[in-house]
């Protein structure tokens, strides 16, 4: 450590006679050796003397750290900052700590004061970097790895960070150049390895990106983050057999954990028998995966099952239409009996399904209620088509997926509502933009000439008994486009250069939900393009 502390004496603390000095030495020594009983037995010595003594708090703060209690070491890190303003690394591992809580905002505040008690500390740097990135601040995240790289040049965790985070700011040339310079030190690098997969992925060279990321595997066979986005590639592809197997590791990656539902001890259904028995089966992600994969119930009561499934509140009356259903729970509901249990995005896995012939056939699966409020509006437009711009603002690809509410503009302007109701064309919008977002669109010159029906939106089924009064669906990758899907209404589905696996490669159409049309990007973010050929196809309509 090269920060001095002014509170060390010389005074001896105890009865044998060693020095604050000599124990803090100790202390330290016995730490390098992993020793964490006698480092902190040392450091007790210390803090009986000198209770501020910031390098005898540091030290325990890693003892703490190490031992696996990260509230401890936390205080302690606190504490010794507190007592010592100028201590860098105490500040620095300060923030390490916050990080791997995933409290990234006060890690940044804490390595913000590493770096300018110390400007020359490429680590902190570094670290300053993998905070900003985590509260999602990517240029100066990028700024921050810049600053380690120029302090340290050729460190090969640093070229990987700048490398992700170019990637995630779509420059994904500059990304390729440092993933590059991180390999061409090391070949098998797995997190290298990994990064430059999602860059080519992003890229559109997918099969470059299924090698990278065996190579990463290979690297690290329990890379399971790299088998996730192999997963995402392989399906993407249409390669399902291995696909579905490669997507179970999703549940080692922390956001794709079971939260909510407590499933320790139960026993994950592996295919067999489920004559009498009762499955639960739950979704894991967001309501378009639940909407998408519910299909699966009809096959799974057709084997003798008692079908419990465990959704989202806002989706519970919806799935009272899904043939198959005896139980439907949201969490925290009380879980009932059962005898095994599934996600429901590990069925198409379980049930064998290898190709695209195996996916169930039965659209529609779920059907709108009968709800007055969600009646159509009398008027004489001939065609009614709701729209939908963003999905959830917390997607990882949300950036790539929603567009301005703009570029329905010119589609409005063309059909929009006149003083009889309908437009020109005779078609007649509806916006069923739901959330925060819905009011992007209020302030534009075409808002007055569409139909936004937000509020009554209050849930899914809802949400389906106004898509049942309508004759067209325009919609991103977001919910809507499954739920219309599902429901077998014409949907358009506006999709980026580089889509969801769920929508594989080239083709206009989905074996997914026959009554969808695909309109996709020719190149990364190109929607004009998109947004004309939706427009020629109005027209034909």
């Amino acid at each position: 450590m090269s920060d001095s502390n002014d509170n060390n004496g010389g005074t001896e603390p105890d009865e044998e006679g060693i020095s604050i000095p000599q124990a803090l030495q100790v202390a330290m020594q016995y730490l390098q050796q992993e020793n964490l009983d006698q480092a902190e037995k040392f450091c007790a010595l210390v803090l009986a003397a000198e209770p501020e003594n910031s390098i005898a708090l540091y030290i325990k703060g890693v003892v703490a750290k190490q031992a696996g209690d990260a509230d401890a070491a936390i205080d302690c890190f606190k504490n010794s900052l507190k007592s010592n303003s100028e201590f860098s690394e105490a500040a620095n591992i300060l923030g390490v700590t916050l990080i791997e809580q995933e409290r990234f905002d006060e890690a940044a505040f804490y390595l913000r004061i590493a770096v300018g008690k110390r400007p020359i500390y490429p680590q902190a740097h570094n670290n300053l970097g993998v905070a900003l990135k985590g509260i999602e601040d990517l240029e100066d995240a990028a700024a921050s790895f810049e600053m380690s790289l120029e302090q340290n040049p050729g460190d090969i965790e640093v070229l990987d960070n700048l490398g992700m985070t170019y990637c995630l700011l779509g420059r994904l040339e500059e990304a390729m150049s440092y993933l590059e310079k991180a390999l061409a030190i090391d070949p098998n690098y797995p997190e290298a390895l990994n990064d430059l997969g999602i860059t080519l992925h992003d890229m559109g060279r997918y099969d470059e990106a299924i090698e990278s990321y065996r190579k990463a595997l290979a690297a690290r066979p329990d890379y399971d983050e790299a088998s996730y986005n192999l997963a995402l590639c392989l399906l993407l592809k249409g390669a399902f057999g291995e696909g579905w197997n490669q997507y179970e590791k999703r549940f080692s990656i922390k956001k794709f954990a079971l939260a909510g539902v407590n499933l320790l001890g139960q026993t994950f259904w592996d295919g067999s028998a489920l004559d009498g028995k009762t499955i639960l089966l739950f979704g894991e992600q967001g309501a378009g995966d639940s909407i998408q994969f519910i299909r699966y119930v009809e096959r799974i009561k057709d084997m003798g099952a008692t079908v419990v499934v465990n959704c989202a509140p806002e989706l519970k009356t919806l799935f009272k239409t899904v043939a198959g259903i005896d139980k439907l729970i949201s969490t925290p509901e009380a879980l009932p009996r059962f005898d095994v249990f599934a996600p429901l995005l590990s069925l198409p896995r379980i049930l064998g399904m290898t190709g695209i012939d195996d996916i169930p056939g039965n659209v529609p699966y779920l059907a709108a209620t009968k709800n007055a409020i969600a009646e159509r509006p009398v008027d004489t437009a001939k065609t009614h088509v709701g729209f939908v711009w963003a999905g959830n603002k917390d997607h990882q690809n949300d950036i790539g997926r929603s567009v301005p509410p703009e570029y329905f503009g010119p589609l409005v302007g063309r059909g929009g509502i006149g003083k009889d109701g309908a437009g020109k064309d005779g078609i007649a919008f509806y916006s069923l933009q739901v959330g925060e977002r819905s009011a992007e669109i209020r302030g534009l010159d075409f808002y007055p000439q569409i139909r936004d029906i937000a509020s009554k939106l209050t849930d899914y089924a809802l949400t389906a008994a106004f898509i049942n009064q309508l004759d067209l669906i325009i919609t991103v990758d977001t919910s809507v486009a499954h739920l219309a899907g599902a429901m077998g209404k014409p949907v358009w589905t506006l999709l980026p250069f580089v889509p969801d696996f769920r929508w594989m490669l080239e083709r206009t159409d989905s074996p997914w939900y026959p009554t969808m049309r695909l309109f996709r990007q020719p190149s990364p973010g190109d929607w004009d393009s998109v947004f004309a050929d939706v427009a020629a196809a109005l027209k034909a309509l």
